[in-house]
């Protein structure tokens, strides 16, 4: 009887066992830092120094949100979260549904199409960032060539283009994606196509009533890795223009890092903490956008 108990609380045990890698994993690498985000964001803590460390409560909350700057790099996180969502993530399907079809050379375009995507972002960024020059930059040498001279201006040192000069340098980064959409493309019975051939519909409406329909799951895994990325975005801004002119193109994620480097550990981690509860926010708002009618 005792071993009949024993054998059944083992194999009850068998799943926690084999899950308790992943799960000290979690709680080490996110769980200790989160809650020491929470708690820090509650104090005054200097970066680097625990001493006379005191608890304000929510004054470090209060304070960002009075905070201009915090407002306008809150706008410009979510202005480049929907480039992401609603011109990234169209370019890459629209991309992988041209490729899926195999035009001439397509293997060499998908491997061109993803060849941004393995170089380092701080090398791209030193790269667009001299691409950008007013004097000897390539886009603005193509500007004056064309005879659009009134259009060569300094993008990144204006205030009205700085913020679309950063997305525009990654925007058509499309091959990350361009090959998840691919591969899931890859699933789809080609019987489906053959049958609409058959009905008279032309490329166009067998994309849009067959593949993009059953890329759904794709589509939601794609956006949701794309705002995750867009959310922590910081090589680019950090390298291109440090968040100028004055704030026009400071996002949080490199508010915080100022913070933190500027001696102001609690405000960093308070932003932090918002940052963290925005991206969740995000994340279950996106699982119920695209929610099907069984709720999965």
């Amino acid at each position: 009887m005792i071993k009949t108990y024993l054998s059944r609380f083992i194999n009850k045990l068998n799943p926690i066992i084999y899950l308790l890698p992943a799960i000290t994993m979690i709680i080490v690498y996110f769980g200790i830092p989160f809650i020491f985000l929470i708690v820090t964001s509650l104090t005054n803590w200097t970066a680097g120094r625990f001493d006379n460390v005191e608890f304000v409560g929510i004054n470090n909350y209060i304070r960002i949100f009075s905070d201009k700057e915090y407002w306008q790099a809150f706008l410009n996180t979510f202005i480049w979260i929907g480039a992401a969502v609603f011109i990234h993530v169209p370019l890459c399907l629209l991309t992988a549904i041209i490729l899926s079809q195999k035009p001439f050379f397509w293997k060499f375009f998908r491997t061109v199409y993803f060849f941004p995507n393995i170089i380092a972002l701080f090398t791209l960024a030193w790269m667009w960032l001299f691409l950008f020059r007013p004097d000897i930059g390539l886009i603005n040498e193509i500007l004056r060539t064309i005879g659009l001279d009134s259009l060569s201006i300094n993008w990144l040192g204006t205030s009205s283009t700085a913020l679309g000069a950063l997305i525009f340098t990654w925007m058509f980064s499309v091959g990350y994606f361009t090959i998840i959409f691919m591969s899931q493309i890859g699933t789809i019975p080609n019987e489906l196509y053959e049958a609409a051939t058959v009905d008279g519909a032309n490329e166009f409406k067998k994309a849009l009533y067959i593949t993009i329909p059953l890329l759904r799951d794709a589509i939601i895994i794609v956006v949701l890795l794309t705002v995750t990325f867009t959310f922590r975005t910081f090589e680019t801004p950090f390298v291109m223009t440090r968040g100028g002119p004055g704030i026009s193109s400071m996002i949080l994620p490199l508010m915080l890092y100022n913070r933190m480097v500027g001696n102001q550990g609690a405000i960093a981690n308070t932003i932090g903490t918002t940052m963290v509860i925005l991206g969740i926010i995000i994340v279950f708002s996106i699982r119920k956008l695209f929610a099907s009618k069984d709720g999965t």
